[in-house]
């Protein structure tokens, strides 16, 4: 890209992924219900009314770890770029997060939270340290754990069409973690 050329690509809302996961949702719903059930239940400390991102930003649109490749041992580069959009920054974040989560619990980590908690602050840090706008600012963190949830209900919910019953599991104990319901 030369400077000022803007790529065209769609945009993607918060709305778009709420809309995502109660499709998801309701075609599970009509086999599993009591798995379709529980999900909801881990979202319902969601903030589903997200408002729209204060900036947009180019985005890969579904960011995850198995999307980054080391060139030469240390320079990182992004592949897979088909989902390519315009988003709230949050978003590559939060579903980066959140995959990284199932991984390290699927890992056996016994505190994959508490993991992910540190390696947030990195991935934070490190994304406000490459920005290239004038006055960078990390995401919120409650956008941050909206788009992780999402990524996290989405990975549940798959699991189940998929008949994967331990990242089912995975999913939804991660999730609990993000939105402790105050009866749990």
């Amino acid at each position: 890209l030369h400077s000022g050329d803007v790529p065209e690509a769609p945009v993607r809302f918060p709305a778009d992924e709420m809309a995502s996961v109660k499709r998801d949702l309701a075609v599970v719903a009509g086999l599993w219900p009591d798995v379709a059930a529980e999900v909801a239940r881990c979202l319902d400390g969601a903030p589903w009314d997200v408002p729209e991102a204060p900036e947009l930003v180019l985005s890969p649109g579904d960011f995850t770890p198995s999307q980054v490749l080391l060139l030469d041992g240390r320079s990182p580069a992004v592949v897979d770029l088909d989902t390519l959009c315009w988003a709230d920054p949050a978003q590559d974040l939060g579903r980066y997060l959140g995959q990284l989560a199932l991984l390290t619990a699927k890992a056996g980590d016994p505190a994959p939270g508490d993991t992910v908690e540190c390696l947030a602050a990195e991935l934070v840090g490190g994304y406000v340290e490459a920005s290239t706008r004038q006055t960078p600012a990390p995401p919120a963190p409650e956008r941050i754990a909206f788009f992780m949830s999402t990524t996290l209900a989405r990975a549940a919910l798959n699991s189940c069409r998929q008949l994967k019953s331990h990242r089912l599991e995975l999913a939804l104990s991660l999730l609990g973690y993000i939105y402790p319901r105050p009866d749990a």
